[in-house]
């Protein structure tokens, strides 16, 4: 079939598209549409209204070639090789659309300086194929960006945005992608304080502390001196321990190998016996 293209006489050719002409700027689809739509105009909006635009995996759904100043907003795009293609066209807002099972979900090819945000990229092989152009992916915060089926990021504060942006090459990212598919009735939601268990410097102070505690625990241990005790003295024997010293050392002298101590002598030292004196002999 031929694609249905809006020619810069204004008119859609073949006739007979279910697209609604207001204001000679503005079109409108009434119904879906099963073949490509080619814009050759610049500064007007086409408005799908939420109709579909059918492929059969070939050409390109919506077609924007050396155009500036267009809108395309509100169309379900699906089972073509480019479900929307921008080359080189500029100051182009691309907005409010699905795209959806087709090889690639947008194309761009040297166009740059365009907007595309509020977009639903899903189940298409290839989300986006972007080449040498730099364009803006989101509407800022917290409106937001494009929904991509592929994008793995989380929402801790449940804002509705991700907390990571969805990087498409080097020079293009969407910096607030959403987490939900976009819809009309779509809105952001208000951001939810984190935790503060949750937060990193939390478990720092945590690891910190029961690591101090471990420490001091450990020193304390080391540096306490041993505890001395006095053994208690063998059935029989005699326990004799030297004083005025740290240590403490002991020796057990049994009774039964003590020799008698001899009887006290009232005699005087002399070298010679004396009369009267009873003294051993062994003394003198």
């Amino acid at each position: 079939m031929e694609p249905f293209t809006l020619g810069r006489t204004a008119r859609w050719t073949p006739p007979g598209a279910p697209i609604l002409n207001v204001g000679n700027a503005f079109y409108i689809l009434w119904a879906d549409i099963y073949d490509s739509i080619v814009v050759e105009r610049d500064n007007i909006v086409l408005d799908g209204a939420g109709y579909t635009v059918q492929g059969t995996g070939a050409r390109a759904g919506i077609n924007l070639t050396s155009r500036s100043n267009v809108v395309v907003k509100n169309t379900k795009v699906t089972g073509f090789q480019w479900g929307i293609i921008l080359h080189h066209s500029g100051n182009c807002t691309v907005s409010g659309n699905n795209a959806t099972n087709n090889r690639f979900g947008i194309n761009l090819w040297h166009s740059s300086n365009n907007s595309i945000y509020h977009n639903n990229f899903i189940d298409n092989t290839y989300q986006v194929d972007n080449r040498e152009s730099i364009n803006t992916w989101d509407d800022g915060y917290p409106s937001g960006g494009n929904y991509w089926g592929d994008y793995t990021g989380k929402d801790r504060n449940r804002d509705g945005i991700g907390d990571k942006p969805r990087v498409i090459d080097g020079n293009n990212t969407d910096k607030y992608p959403l987490m939900s598919p976009w819809s009309p009735t779509w809105s952001p939601k208000t951001p939810v304080e984190a935790s503060f268990w949750t937060r990193w410097w939390f478990w720092a102070i945590v690891v910190a502390g029961i690591l101090g505690l471990a420490g001091a625990v450990y020193f304390s241990k080391k540096r306490k001196p041993p505890t001395l005790t006095t053994p208690p003295p063998p059935p029989g024997g005699f326990l004799f321990t030297s004083r005025g010293s740290s240590e403490t050392p002991s020796a057990t002298v049994p009774s039964a190998s003590r020799p008698p101590a001899p009887p006290p002598s009232r005699c005087p030292a002399r070298t010679r016996p004396v009369q009267g004196c009873t003294a051993p002999a062994w003394a003198w």
